[in-house]
């Protein structure tokens, strides 16, 4: 059922403020890639939270997905900044997610045969996440780590859309 999926949502508010409370603005690559590392820590804990009745991953789901999120976001920071116009929110947003992509796909791969479009999903629903984030009128100059609640409930329903099609998933 999607109100089971729909939980995880509430690993994006509580991973940002987590992060924001600990490092504080996302400024420079180092920031990026702590700030990355809690946020991508606890989406992952609650999507494991969910996922791991309907399919049998393993604790490494929470590690892949920080060092996921840790990486893109480092790396996006290296080659695009901090900045915070569309264009530099999906590009960021778009590397962060196919980082993110990758590593939780390497544990999908095992239990899922369409694994494949996790890759290509997750990479355009996270900077759709950025976009909806910023359309919305959030205030993003504060530096946060990843993008507001307008923009994880998109993710998260896209997320269940595409879980729902690859795998027939029954959360």
């Amino acid at each position: 059922m999607v109100y089971k999926w729909m939980l995880t949502f509430f690993g994006f508010p509580l991973g940002g403020l987590i992060s924001y409370l600990i490092v504080g603005s996302v400024m420079d690559v180092r920031s990026s890639a702590l700030s990355g590392l809690i946020v991508g820590l606890v989406v992952g804990a609650a999507q494991w939270f969910v996922l791991r009745k309907a399919i049998p991953l393993s604790y490494w789901w929470i590690l892949n997905s920080g060092v996921g999120v840790a990486l893109g976001l480092y790396l996006g920071t290296v080659i695009i900044g901090t900045g915070i116009d569309s264009s530099e929110l999906i590009l960021r947003g778009g590397i962060t997610g196919f980082c993110l992509g990758m590593m939780q796909w390497f544990l999908l791969k095992q239990h899922v045969r369409f694994s494949g479009v996790w890759i290509i999903a997750i990479p355009i629903f996270w900077a759709l996440g950025w976009f909806t984030t910023k359309e919305v009128g959030i205030d993003l100059s504060k530096g946060w780590a990843v993008f507001g609640a307008s923009g994880a409930i998109v993710f998260t329903i896209l997320t269940y859309l595409v879980l729902r099609y690859i795998h027939r998933v029954k959360i």
